[in-house]
């Protein structure tokens, strides 16, 4: 339940501290750059987890050997008194139990120095989810958006032809009753930066309404 309890927190540390929105009208470069702040996150919380149930596996295999050393001196302690005693005198007894409590206590001594060990790196880990916590956090100005563009409402594509010129293209569509002008077109066509540049092939968009 306590390891549960650690990886909880981890993972409310670490969403906490990956809560990054991007703000509305923001460069890409600026969305990239917390992206790749995201990933880094999530990448050093793949590994500090990773450490920490290596950590909690440790100490659980070293639980295990003592309780499979524990088992076998019962056992033997067990058998020894099963035994006729003419076949093992009770010196023989005392020491072959002695001997067992050693290494019980030798296997007990290591768990305990492990379990420094493990602290120890729990410690560190701690005080790296404590850094990540704290890491800056990129500021993103904000952008003021320009005026947008009018859309309009209604449009026509012409494909131009040779001889074909945006004032042109605008009195044809006024004799047919449409209040079209030159500026309407450019406004329309805002990758037309020069009238007089335009060449046959193009589309325009005629706006007929706005």
């Amino acid at each position: 339940m306590r390891w549960n309890n650690i990886i909880f927190l981890l993972l409310l540390i670490v969403v906490a501290t990956g809560n990054i929105q991007p703000l509305q009208g923001q460069d890409q470069s600026v969305q990239s750059t917390i992206y790749l702040l995201r990933q880094e996150s999530d990448e050093r919380y793949r590994k500090l987890k990773a450490e920490l149930e290596d950590a909690q596996q440790a100490n659980l295999t070293l639980v295990r050997r003592l309780e499979a050393l524990e088992d076998e001196n019962r056992s033997l302690r067990n058998s020894i008194k099963k035994l006729p005693a003419n076949l093992v005198s009770e010196s023989d007894a005392k020491k072959l139990s002695d001997a067992l409590v050693d290494q019980i206590k030798s296997v007990d001594k290591s768990r305990s120095d492990d379990n420094k060990i493990i602290s120890e790196e729990i410690k560190k880990i701690w005080k790296a989810i404590e850094e990540l916590g704290k890491a800056p956090v990129a500021k993103v100005a904000q952008r003021v958006p320009d005026k947008p563009r009018r859309v309009p409402k209604r449009i026509a594509e012409v494909t131009l032809e040779s001889g074909y010129t945006l004032s042109a293209i605008a009195e044809a569509y006024r004799l047919e009753g449409y209040d079209v002008s030159v500026a309407g077109i450019l406004e329309a066509n805002p990758n037309i930066t020069d009238p007089t540049k335009i060449r046959a092939g193009d589309t325009v968009i005629v706006p007929i309404e706005w």
